[in-house]
């Protein structure tokens, strides 16, 4: 959702000047109107990027509209205590709404990403494990957790199985340990604090089917070696 939002974000950043361009250029726009106008820029920057952009944002536009459009002019000294209301006001609201905005894309983001992961989880238990595909296993770790490699390492460290998908950026590695020395290793977006307990149930998932797999090729080799008796 964010990404889709970017290009406005960076359109709202160039209304900054643009506003304040047209505020010196129309004395029928008073200082209100402005921040009005800016208000909605900087709630545009939160919902596109992320809260310190937007704050960076929001005081910038105070301290430009303070220097070119409160008097006395090119000073950040305020004249009217009319005027000191009203950019403190927008400061607060602005801080406050954008606030509120990336806390609300923040929930909607970890509500799909939380439906995504029980969906994957729910499909990796539910799958018998003689129709398991390791492979298909990988492909949706790597699209669950955004990764552009992901690896099923045995005890030896041996790649057993392995899922690549075209990701630019997917550079930062991680790791988790699975049962009987296995592991998972892959590469993805950068991620902060995130709780990797789902993505080592996923990969010991994985496993199981690697081995299941393993254990099926070993039976049809067997019996194979049966009939060629």
């Amino acid at each position: 959702m964010r990404s889709s939002l970017r290009g406005w974000g960076v359109a709202a950043l160039l209304c900054i000047p643009m506003v304040v361009f047209l505020a010196v250029q129309l004395p029928d726009l008073t200082l209100a109107g402005a921040l009005l106008l800016l208000l909605c820029a900087v709630v545009i920057v939160a919902a596109s990027t992320n809260i310190w952009v937007a704050i960076v944002t929001a005081v910038g536009a105070f301290l430009v509209t303070n220097w070119f459009l409160v008097p006395p002019y090119r000073t950040l000294f305020v004249a009217s205590t009319d005027d000191v209301v009203v950019l403190t006001v927008f400061l607060a609201s602005a801080v406050a709404a954008s606030l509120a905005v990336t806390r609300v894309l923040a929930a909607q983001t970890r509500l799909a990403t939380a439906a995504a992961e029980a969906g994957a989880l729910r499909e990796t238990v539910s799958t018998p494990m003689a129709e398991a595909d390791p492979e298909e296993a990988l492909a949706r770790i790597a699209t669950l957790y955004r990764m552009s490699r992901v690896e099923l390492l045995g005890a030896g460290g041996r790649v057993l199985v392995s899922a690549v998908q075209p990701i630019e950026g997917a550079e930062e590695p991680v790791e988790v340990d699975l049962s009987d020395g296995g592991r998972l290793r892959g590469w993805r977006m950068p991620a902060i604090g995130e709780d990797l307990a789902l993505l080592t149930s996923l990969g010991q998932g994985a496993m199981r089917a690697y081995e299941a797999r393993q254990l099926a090729d070993d039976a049809a080799r067997a019996t194979e070696l049966e009939r060629d008796r």
